[in-house]
Parts: structure tokens; sequence; C-alpha cells
């Protein structure tokens, strides 16, 4: 169960960064007018935090590469997409599709699969 509070960690710090970019970015866009522009856009508190956030969540991303079986931990950052969502959903006031739901449904019900599958297998061999 330590992948799964891991790639969970993995996935929120993400988040996190996402959150702070969206933000940042809905209350002033992107300005490619100028080199000064786009150069103040990255020294803004969400985007320096956001992209802390970010990388926060790689490093975590690449000890759990090196550490366990890349056909369990790529799927399980599925978690990243559904936390996505929540946050587009809840503070962004986006609406989700019919079609978007079914595809979280089947995310959802793809991450308990892989994660039963995986104690088993664990299970099995120990």
């Amino acid at each position: 169960m330590k992948i799964v509070y891991l790639v969970l960690v993995s996935s929120l710090l993400s988040t996190v960064g996402n959150l702070l970019w969206k933000w940042q970015f809905s209350k002033h866009p992107l300005d490619l007018s100028s080199i000064a522009s786009i150069a103040g856009t990255f020294m803004s508190w969400k985007v320096l935090l956001g992209g802390l956030g970010y990388f926060c969540s790689m490093v975590l991303f690449f000890y759990l590469l090196s550490n366990y079986k890349m056909s369990v931990i790529i799927p399980l950052q599925s978690i990243t997409y559904l936390l996505n969502l929540a946050v587009a959903v809840a503070l962004f006031k986006e609406k989700m599709s019919l079609g978007q739901a079914f595809g979280t449904a089947i995310i959802m019900i793809g991450i308990v699969v892989l994660l039963r599958a995986n104690d088993t297998a664990a299970a099995a061999a120990g």
C-alpha cells in the first residue's frame, strides 16, 4: 500500500501545481507579445509555487519508477486526472459532460482493478 500513498502524494503535488497555474492564467492570460511580459508571468508566485509543486511531483514520480514496476506506476498516475477533474469542476466551475463522467468512472474502475491485481500478485509471490 506504500506505493498507493506515494502515487497519491505525487498526484496531489501535480494537481496543486496545475491548480496554481490555472488560477494565475485564468486571471492573467499568458501574453506572448514580448519577452518582458513572458518573464513577468513566470515570476508570479503562483507560477513559481506551481512549478515547485510540479517539480516535487516529478522527483517523487522518478523515485517510483526507480523502485516499482512501470506497469503499475503509470496506470496509477491516472489518479492525477481524477484530482485535476475534481479541481476543475469544484473550483473553476467547469461542466463535466456525460462522456467525461463515463471516462472518469472507467479510470476509477481501472485503478481498483489494477490495485487488486497487484495485491493478488504480491500475495502469490510472498
